[in-house]
């Protein structure tokens, strides 16, 4: 279940009065979030406990610091596509630990986002913590597990601290939105990002906002079609995966690259060839996003282009790191000291 600050919040919630501030969060409010699928949640997540247990799994990884089993009903606060609705969807932890923790969610959401994640103790106590999105991965169609690691959040709206004040700003922010629909001021970009940001709530999605995904991802409007990407990735069934597919011939290679990296993290088959038509691009960013999303997906094609960027410098010899650690079982983290890493286990071993 996701909810929305300001007028899709009055939508999902009638006898709200209008620029009425939606309440923090409770315990008992989450739980009632959770408990109407809990056995499905429960079961989910054991299913990803025991494959993790297998060391070819796709869920099995190394972490900085001890993790923790638990299984805390959470709230998720996070950004809207449109960049200026704030929206939140309940779910459950899997995992805790000093840097981060994993939740399985009915929401998507992009590597590198920034997210608020409200934790309901046992005791009763509720703690906030800002994150960034590492993975989001497809458990079910309709369900994913995501991890985020604790940090201090780039957006005012996803601090803890200053709740108060962004729930004072929403709810003026909203009332603006309304005068400018009612006049008719809303330009198209923003509408359609509008359209975008609801249908990447599943509650919320219809399969008119899924045909108007799928055009937004064809726009000439190269924003929109970037912002496109997110919601096909979590619509995840074959439409998804054929539209992100048809994106991987974009003209710009920023959205190439990260439809690349969509078709990754969905784990589908389907797209092995056409990301493979992609290992010889002449921008290295798009070239290396498609190996890495081979490596997910056990494809051993773009080792060489794992291979040739992993003895450059810059942003594609970590993504070639990080590539490298997921065709051979290890944790090569995309930084300087992953980069090393990488580079030595090359030295030593015969790929």
């Amino acid at each position: 279940m996701t909810r929305v600050w300001g007028r899709s919040a009055r939508l999902l919630a009638p006898g709200k009065g209008k620029g009425q501030v939606p309440p923090t969060m409770d315990e008992t409010q989450t739980q009632t979030g959770v408990e109407t699928q809990d056995r499905e949640i429960l079961e989910m997540l054991l299913e990803v406990d025991e494959q993790s247990a297998r060391q070819d799994s796709r869920w099995s990884e190394k972490r900085a610091y001890a993790r923790k089993t638990a299984r805390i009903p959470c709230e998720i606060r996070f950004i809207g596509l449109d960049g200026e609705s704030v929206l939140y969807t309940t779910g459950r932890t899997r995992e805790i630990s000093a840097g981060g923790l994993s939740f399985l969610s009915r929401q998507h959401f992009a590597r590198r986002a920034g997210v608020l994640v409200t934790l309901s103790i046992i005791d009763g106590k509720i703690r906030s913590l800002s994150a960034k999105v590492v993975y989001s991965r497809c458990v079910r169609e309709g369900w994913f597990l995501t991890g985020v690691q604790f940090g201090t959040s780039e957006d005012p709206r996803l601090d803890p601290r200053n709740y108060s004040q962004v729930v004072a700003k929403e709810v003026e922010y909203d009332k603006q939105k309304r005068a400018d629909e009612e006049d008719g001021k809303l330009t198209p970009r923003r509408r359609m990002l509008q359209i975008l940001a609801m249908a990447s709530i599943p509650s919320q999605r219809t399969k008119g906002m899924v045909a108007k995904v799928v055009m937004a991802s064809m726009s000439p409007d190269h924003i929109i079609r970037r912002a496109s990407i997110p919601v096909l990735q979590s619509i995840a069934g074959r439409e998804g995966v054929v539209c992100l597919i048809s994106v991987l011939r974009d003209s710009n290679p920023v959205i190439q690259g990260e439809a690349a990296e969509a078709l990754g993290m969905l784990g589908n088959s389907e797209a092995l060839e056409p990301l493979q038509r992609l290992l010889p691009h002449r921008d290295d960013g798009v070239a290396i996003r498609a190996a890495e999303a081979l490596a997910r997906l056990g494809n051993w094609s773009g080792k060489q282009v794992v291979c040739r960027l992993l003895a450059r410098e810059g942003p594609a010899s970590r993504r070639a790191a990080r590539a490298l650690g997921l065709l051979v079982n290890r944790d090569f983290r995309p930084n300087a000291e992953g980069v090393e890493q990488a580079r030595r286990y090359l030295q030593h071993h015969d790929v």
